[in-house]
């Protein structure tokens, strides 16, 4: 059994690093809720949460309710995407999606937020934007205890990662899921209103949300 939480998913983005630090790639990820929130330097809280002893720090838990999806996407293009290795994007969507299906939440649990695509949805996607489902995950994974991943983050190694390294040709990257809607056919949120913003928490496995437009 496996667990995707905050923790496991960093290991896959921190063994599939380009030339970065776990410090800078992990504090960078965080900043993107919190600005003033900055752990590029503490090897202590960067380690910690990377072997889920853990769980994340009140200052990211307390600001993920009015998150503008948009504003993450692009700060994860800018700061984030550029620190992992470019060809290593299909291994990290492999290696989640295992953790995803090896772990308990119900298959109509929400795991990709930016496009509100389920865990059993996911699992039968062949096409993927790699900064969508980088951020979509990543969200996902601010709404879970860090915790629940220490028994099997030690599982999650380069080896592991590498295990996929065959199964490449079984998903393709594209740019986008198109104007209104992605490949599976569903509403992609990040279309038609940039002011968009996520509210709500995960309940019982299976994330509750609505979605309101920003207010000025």
């Amino acid at each position: 059994m496996k667990n995707l939480c905050f923790g496991t998913y960093a290991k896959i983005l921190k063994i599939c690093m380009g030339s970065s630090s776990q410090k800078i790639l992990i504090g960078t990820m965080l900043k993107s809720v919190y600005e003033n929130y900055d752990i590029t330097s503490d090897d202590s809280a960067v380690s910690n949460l990377l072997s889920c002893r853990d769980n994340l720090s009140p200052n990211v838990t307390e600001f993920i309710s009015n998150i503008e999806i948009n504003a993450i996407v692009s700060y994860f293009k800018k700061n984030v995407i550029t620190q992992l290795h470019p060809n290593k994007s299909k291994l990290i969507i492999l290696a989640v999606i295992d953790i995803m299906l090896n772990d308990s939440s119900d298959n109509d649990t929400i795991v990709e937020i930016v496009n509100r695509i389920s865990k059993e949805k996911l699992s039968k996607q062949t096409e993927f934007v790699f900064l969508d489902f980088v951020v979509g995950v990543f969200l996902y994974t601010l709404n879970i205890s860090n915790k629940d991943g220490a028994s099997c983050v030690g599982e999650i190694t380069e080896a592991y990662v590498d295990g996929f390294l065959d199964r490449q040709e079984s998903i393709k990257l594209i740019d986008s899921y198109g104007k209104n809607v992605n490949a599976n056919g569903r509403t992609n949120i990040q279309n038609g209103n940039n002011n968009m913003m996520f509210t709500g928490d995960i309940t019982g496995g299976t994330f509750n949300f609505n979605l309101s437009e920003k207010k000025d």
